[in-house]
């Protein structure tokens, strides 16, 4: 049964994956993102996260205080894009509210602390691209898309697949 669990935390980490590689391409070629696909994923996100609780408490006996645990991590994870949301209307999106709604439901799918370091591999990528840019003279603004896809393709190198 834990192997079982596993192989779909796996498969769900490879759709969020396919999705926000979708996202990237739309972002890059069209510089937006499609509001649909974004609904489609948040609602998914909320399924996926109803379905992870009730399997949690059908599988584990003391759940209780660590849902109570899960639930705020998740909680926290959407005040983030929250958060950013508030940042692209204040910056007249400087970041854009795709960007923002898709740190949103990542906060939601991963929690607080796994956004987070998603978001710190994504701003350190896209500073080191930016850097190299300013360098070579091309100062222009760049698609946040693809920096968060390789934020979230390291977060799973780096914890082995699962999130």
């Amino acid at each position: 049964e834990v192997q079982d669990v596993g192989n779909i935390n796996r498969m769900v980490d490879i759709v969020v994956l396919l999705i926000l590689t979708g996202l990237s391409v739309s972002d890059i070629r069209n510089k937006k993102v499609s509001r649909r696909v974004l609904t489609l994923w948040g609602i998914l996100t909320v399924i996926w996260k109803i379905v992870d609780f009730y399997r949690i408490r059908v599988f584990l006996e003391k759940m209780e205080q660590t849902n109570v645990e899960n639930l705020v991590g998740i909680c926290a994870g959407i005040g983030v894009g929250v958060l950013f949301l508030l940042v692209s209307k204040v910056t007249e999106e400087a970041i854009g509210y795709g960007d923002s709604v898709a740190i949103m439901i990542l906060g939601g799918y991963l929690g607080f602390w796994k956004v987070v370091g998603v978001l710190a591999a994504a701003f350190f990528t896209s500073g080191v691209c930016s850097v190299i840019l300013a360098f070579r003279g091309r100062v222009k603004t760049m698609p946040f898309f693809p920096f968060l896809t390789l934020g979230y393709i390291l977060m799973l190198a780096e914890q082995g697949g699962a999130a």
